[in-house]
């Protein structure tokens, strides 16, 4: 269940953690937008660092309009899968811009599109925000396009249910999420 692996998580001795996201796999067509995870997050006040993907046009559209700096009052995701999963509100920072084609091998693609993106900042969780699914979060690339390095943080969580190879040199544990 969420709560139970956002706390185990969270008390786990070393990190990184993979929270694997497994009812919004991008690989398997989901939307990426589930807000399951990062309700949870909120709820239980982690205070280390966390990355997080969704996906949330309106938002990445609301922060490039405020600019980097910028602090912005959002719903966040649970826009296309409504049966699932509803918007979080946050207050969150801008911290970067960025997005577009990003060159790297994932599963068979040379290339991806998350179309335009943003960093926000609520508190430890860094959250990657874009406008398409792209790969979502399943490769450390995403984060490092926005200058963050995945190996620093405590969780990271993936819009996947396989796929972890690309995080292997880093993994302590992967805690499948039952978000179905």
């Amino acid at each position: 269940p969420v709560a139970q692996a956002v706390q185990q998580a969270a008390a786990a001795e070393r990190g990184v953690i993979l929270l694997s996201d497994t009812g919004d796999s991008v690989f398997g067509g989901a939307p990426g937008d589930s807000t399951q995870i990062l309700r949870e997050l909120l709820r239980q006040q982690v205070t280390q660092p966390v990355f997080l993907p969704i996906v949330d046009p309106e938002v990445v559209d609301i922060a490039i309009n405020a600019g980097v700096g910028s602090t912005i009052n959002v719903s966040l995701g649970g826009k296309r899968a409504t049966a699932f999963h509803q918007p979080v509100p946050v207050t969150a920072k801008v911290a970067r811009i960025g997005g577009g084609r990003i060159e790297a091998e994932v599963v068979g693609m040379e290339s991806f599109d998350m179309g335009r993106a943003v960093l926000l900042e609520v508190g430890a969780i860094k959250i990657v925000v874009s406008e398409r699914e792209g790969i979502g979060g399943n490769h450390p690339i995403v984060y490092r396009h926005f200058g963050l390095e995945p190996a620093t943080a405590k969780m990271v969580v993936m819009k996947t249910a396989s796929n972890f190879q690309y995080y292997t040199e880093m993994t302590a544990t992967i805690i499948r999420v039952d978000t179905v």
